[in-house]
């Protein structure tokens, strides 16, 4: 039988109500504000509003790697994930 894994990024916009019902695995993008790293999902939209107002420079935003898509799926693979949709 099939086993089927449905992972997106956080672009999706996805509520998390929905990410744990329907068990997509949703991978953040890295964010930079200053001295400090965090991904996205990790904070509320209000922190980030408000770590953009303390600090000077804008945000910056980074893309997911090939490394981390490839581990992602590995470890989906080693659970006996058959089919991997991203």
């Amino acid at each position: 039988m099939e086993k089927i894994k449905i992972i997106t990024d956080s672009a999706c916009d996805m509520a998390r109500e929905d990410e744990l019902k329907y068990g997509i695995d949703i991978m953040c993008f890295p964010i930079t504000i200053g001295n400090e790293s965090f991904y996205d999902r990790d904070i509320t939209p209000q922190e980030y509003y408000k770590k953009m107002d303390e600090h000077e420079e804008m945000p910056v935003h980074s893309q997911l790697n090939v490394v981390q898509f490839g581990e992602k799926y590995m470890e989906y693979a080693a659970l006996g994930y058959t089919d991997i949709f991203f």
